[in-house]
């Protein structure tokens, strides 16, 4: 199952602080979205992004939501990254050990005269690189959906217009 996959079992929108901020849950249109879900999937798999590919993005997209709900405690003036269940699941979902994934978003890295230094981030420079991270990662997904789009719609035609890409910075 999908949900048991991507770690989602017993998890709603309103339990990822990056879909639960409006309140507003209820579709007005009726539109039922695990439909939607099963017509995107069969639309990407119609544009030729492969099953193993739609996994991997699906992984990805929830490993942004998961990291939303990640928190920061304080040792000293260090950052912690928490280690509960949103961290756990983005560590998983990533395919890092929690120690790397920890270590990336509380430290930074300082080459200075062939010295290499490691500094602690404050919380607020931790939250500063998960929120980094959830837009590098939601701007490659998105870069990479666009231009496989783009790729199958001037596969099909003969005409050379395409969507105009996006590209957003890595930061």
């Amino acid at each position: 199952d999908e949900r048991n996959e991507f770690l989602l079992n017993g998890y709603k929108v309103q339990d990822f602080n990056l879909t639960n901020q409006s309140g507003t849950y209820d579709r007005r249109d009726h539109v039922v979205d695990t439909d939607m879900h099963k017509e995107m999937v069969e639309a990407m798999d119609n544009m030729g992004f492969g099953s193993d590919t739609v996994q991997q993005l699906m992984r990805l997209v929830v490993a942004v939501l998961f990291a939303g709900n990640m928190t920061f405690g304080e040792r000293g003036d260090a950052a912690v990254l928490e280690e509960n269940e949103a961290s756990l699941a983005v560590a998983q979902l990533l395919g890092v050990s929690f120690d790397n994934l920890a270590a990336s978003l509380t430290s930074k890295v300082i080459f200075a005269r062939g010295d290499m230094i490691h500094k602690s981030l404050d919380v607020s420079q931790a939250e500063k690189a998960n929120e980094a991270l959830i837009k590098a990662i939601y701007g490659a997904l998105f870069d990479f959906v666009g231009e496989k789009i783009n790729n199958s719609i001037n596969a099909g035609s003969k005409s050379s217009v395409s969507i105009p890409s996006m590209k957003r910075p890595v930061l």
